[in-house]
């Protein structure tokens, strides 16, 4: 994502910008359901999240293979200059949140990985193999347990195949034990350790090691995002150790090379010189050990009181090491640690990196060294055939140095970005016009149907909320907010060259939802969440001058309500948020305030567990219209959306997880279930309607597969105002979970935001 200030700059100063100018959308998929054909692209900014692991292709360098903890496996065959999403098979929301990956040895083709999730402290986990470098996946393996998006997703692998026995492989896994393959993944037989969170796996000459996380670990604060909650997963007593286990009988028996008290958890290992050399990462420190484990030495060259999440061996040089703080220690900006005597002696690889020495990043990112350093790390891949190479994978993606950290290259994230969507709108006067508010940078802006995105020059961000007016074009509202930190609302009135913040809250607060109204001009709705003990009070508020100043409406629709949402933890901290137990991360924003365009003064506003409520006459009084609506939290039926037919005043729909579609004709009074497809059980996600210039009317409806909504994932479509749909969604894109969906019927496209896998558009043709 750039700015066109930043493009100039970087045409000039950089070569591999001029590619980047011309990258557009990229083709996933072409198919065919009944009469319908479909063909689904990915916009260019791709998907992504944390990048948490790397693997080269051992008889090809420039094919790569990276794994994210939202978004799946990302495949590259340019040497990481470019990446595309690899997820075709995948049939469970949890198989994108992946916490290992492994390339057969003996069959650069055949690869496995493992993911899985945990919602409502109840773990899911699968493994799944590839025989085609990717393209497809298949299930080996149920019944696990893997934390793909959790804070051990960065440590080391935890499935490993032994690069001395072609066929066998091993896999870890949270507590279900290690689990062992002859047949390259095809079959598994569990050998013991039930009960171990194990943190990484290894091979050393037929020898396997694993490394585990103790209770200590498990109940810091600095280590778990959400341990100071009493229910969580984490507080389960196990009694163990930090250790590292040996087997030299395929897990048959086991012994303890090493265990302490001290350690939370060993992260990451290295195993070399037939086990005579360990090196290990800790929560503090990296650790040697020339007797094969029977001692440790904490290494002094390196700062010791530091975290260290990655440390690996070159495959091309096996006496080079690196490891990477995941915070820098203030020696330098890039603190990435090289070692040529198998970890006796460390030096930085980049002691004096300035942004000089960095090229086409982002223009979010920038040529910062600071944000490249301090961005946790995750991996180092040493290249396999030029040993001056390195893949550095962090928060943001990927990067490339080349000549040894003397310089590096972002080659713009392509593909691989972080992008993570909240919501999505189409412009209303340009048809051409689509903003995605995202997780973690300013919204992106696309001026060409959806095929190329740029974060807009006014970056403030994360922006999870957006809106665009039909009265005055140039105008976006947009909310910068973390919830429990800051929220501010900004305006632009340059479609996003520049912005001004207009209203500022305090951290308690949270605004889920801005509307244009579609009939007064220069008047804009504003849904705001919050408890009594909040600044703002949650309710609706409304500006009457475009958004400069804004007010409460004469009553609150939550006026009963302690706090919106009524169950935070259920709604901000479990079952929307696309990281669980983190406050309004990729949960879907901008679908529970909805304004009829037909009848001024009818609004409605939505609550995830007790109802939806309606204002006649633009918030003077207020009522809750969710009687007839299946609300059942114990269930997990959550309203997820509240949406007004544009073309026909008093219709609106509710979505809810496990409930599906329901429809009022008649302003709310009554409700009636939508049935799709024979099953009225579905997560209805998010929905949009459009008519063509000749009337003609596409109607599309986005479910998504969630751990505590177990169906399948879907794209419903309507031709007749929802007499008969259809299901256009196929599997070979994987499982995307939908946020955000918006139809175009001019183009016959209808398109899609999503948590982890950007925006994709599915364009139709035959009915």
């Amino acid at each position: 994502m750039k700015s066109k200030s930043f493009l100039v700059i970087v045409l000039l100063t950089c070569y591999s910008s001029l590619s980047y100018s011309q990258v557009s959308s990229v083709k996933l998929s072409t198919y065919k359901k009944g009469n319908q054909n479909i063909t689904v692209y990915q916009s260019d900014m791709g998907g992504g999240g944390y990048i948490t692991g790397i693997v080269q292709d051992p008889l090809n360098s420039n094919i790569l293979y990276a794994r994210s903890d939202v978004a799946g496996i990302f495949k590259s065959v340019d040497g990481g200059k470019s990446w595309a999403v690899k997820n075709s098979g995948m049939n469970k929301m949890s198989d994108h949140y992946c916490h290992s990956l492994a390339i057969d040895p003996f069959d650069n083709k055949r690869l496995l990985r493992a993911s899985g999730d945990v919602r409502s402290f109840r773990f899911t986990g699968r493994i799944h193999r590839s025989d085609d470098g990717g393209e497809s996946w298949y299930l080996v393996k149920d019944g696990l347990d893997y934390y793909g998006n959790g804070p051990t997703r960065m440590f080391g692998e935890l499935i490993v195949f032994n690069p001395d026995r072609k066929g066998e492989v091993v896999a870890g896994s949270f507590s279900k034990g290690l689990w062992m393959s002859h047949d390259n993944g095809e079959t598994w037989t569990c050998k013991g350790l039930e009960g171990e969170r194990m943190s990484s796996v290894q091979f050393c000459d037929n020898r396997i090691y694993v490394c585990t996380i103790s209770d200590k670990y498990s109940n810091d604060p600095k280590s778990y995002r959400f341990s100071e909650d009493p229910k969580s997963l984490q507080d389960f007593r196990r009694n163990k150790k930090t250790r590292i286990y040996t087997s030299n009988d395929c897990g048959e028996s086991w012994q303890v090379l090493y265990e302490s008290n001290k350690l939370a958890a060993i992260y990451e290992i290295i195993v070399t010189d037939h086990g005579n050399t360990v090196l290990f990462t800790a929560d503090v420190g990296v650790y040697r050990s020339e007797n094969g484990g029977k001692s440790f030495k904490l290494i002094s060259d390196l700062p010791s009181e530091n975290c260290y999440r990655t440390l690996v061996q070159s495959s091309l040089e096996p006496s080079v090491f690196y490891a990477a703080e995941m915070i820098p220690s203030g020696k330098a900006d890039i603190p990435i640690y090289r070692s040529a005597d198998k970890g006796r002696t460390w030096q930085l690889i980049s002691p004096n990196c300035s942004s000089e020495n960095l090229s086409c990043f982002p223009a979010w990112h920038g040529n910062d060294t600071r944000r490249l350093g301090d961005s946790r790390i995750s991996h180092i891949l040493p290249d396999n055939v030029n040993p001056n190479k390195l893949y550095i994978a962090n928060w943001w993606g990927i990067t490339v140095t080349e000549d040894l950290g003397k310089n590096y290259c972002g080659n713009y994230f392509k593909g691989i970005g972080i992008i993570c969507c909240e919501t999505l709108l189409q412009h209303p006067s340009r048809p051409d016009q689509l903003i995605s508010g995202v997780c973690d940078h300013a919204p992106a802006l696309s001026t060409d149907c959806g095929k190329t995105f740029s974060t807009i020059p006014a970056n403030y961000g994360p922006a999870r909320t957006v809106c665009l007016s039909r009265f005055n074009p140039d105008l976006l509202l947009f909310v910068d907010e973390r919830k429990g930190e800051y929220i501010r609302l900004y305006k632009s009135e340059d479609n996003g060259k520049s912005a001004e913040k207009k209203w500022e809250m305090e951290n308690k607060n949270f605004i889920q939802d801005i509307k244009e109204d579609p009939i007064v001009k220069g008047r804009f709705w504003a849904y705001v969440e919050g408890d009594s003990n909040s600044q703002y009070h949650p309710g609706v508020y409304v500006s009457n001058d475009w958004g400069e100043t804004w007010n409460t409406t004469d009553t609150n629709p939550f006026i009963n309500l302690k706090s919106v949402p009524e169950d935070e933890f259920k709604i901000d901290r479990d079952l929307t948020p696309i990281v669980n137990h983190q406050y309004k991360n990729g949960c879907g924003t901008g679908q529970m305030l909805a304004i009829d365009s037909q009848q001024a003064g009818v609004i409605y506003a939505g609550e995830w567990t007790t109802g939806i409520y309606r204002t006649l006459d633009g918030g003077n009084n207020w009522e809750n219209i969710g009687g007839g609506l299946p609300f059942d939290k114990q269930k997990n039926e959550i309203l997820q959306f509240v949406y007004a037919d544009p073309y026909r005043a008093g219709v609106v729909y509710a979505g809810f997880w496990n409930k599906g579609l329901w429809k009022s004709s008649d302003f709310g009074i009554t409700w009636q279930q939508i049935e799709l497809g024979g099953n009225k059980n579905c997560n209805a996600s998010s929905m949009s309607i459009n008519r063509d210039e000749k009337g003609g009317e596409l109607m599309a409806l986005g479910c998504s597969n969630h751990p505590l909504g177990d169906t399948d994932t879907a794209l419903w479509i309507s031709y007749d105002n929802g007499g008969s749909w259809k299901d256009i969604y196929d599997y070979s894109i994987g499982c995307a979970r939908f946020l955000s969906v918006v139809t175009n019927a001019n183009q016959q496209r209808i398109y899609v935001a999503t948590a982890g896998n950007g925006v994709l558009y599915f364009d139709l043709s035959g009915k």
